[in-house]
């Protein structure tokens, strides 16, 4: 197989690295949904609010790494030769995009929520990378 132009690096790079985004966004909102309808439900916004921000970084870590493996082998699927570089690439911007997220939308980074952080971002890093391995 041979390399993908780079028009198409790109667009993969971009649709994972946002596809990323949307997908453990789209997965935290539905568990913040399931736990206020199914198992805690008929109390005020503040506590499905407290219960989003305590459960976002453990749903980032659960979630995020077979994600980001599932990336990898879509990756390696279509554009082989060059899957680990683009996958590598997507999951930079996805950490760098979270990080400035978090930063800007957090009111406190305490040391268990930054160590929650890198070992989320750790999780994806280790997924798209065994994603992406070779089939050799």
């Amino acid at each position: 197989m041979e390399q993908p132009s780079p028009a198409k690096a790109i667009a993969w790079t971009v649709g994972i690295w946002w596809l990323g985004h949307l997908l453990l966004i789209a997965a935290h909102v539905g568990l913040v949904y399931f736990y206020s309808v199914a198992i805690d439900p008929g109390r005020d916004h503040a506590h499905y609010a407290a219960f989003a921000e305590r459960s976002g970084p453990w749903l980032s870590i659960l979630v995020g790494g077979p994600l980001f493996f599932a990336f990898g082998r879509l990756l390696r699927r279509k554009v082989e030769p060059a899957a680990r570089r683009i996958g590598l690439w997507a999951w930079a911007l996805y950490s760098a995009t979270d990080a400035a997220i978090v930063v800007a939308a957090s009111t406190a980074l305490t040391p268990l929520f930054v160590a929650q952080w890198i070992v989320s971002q750790g999780v994806k890093w280790l997924g798209i990378y065994l994603g992406t391995a070779s089939r050799k």
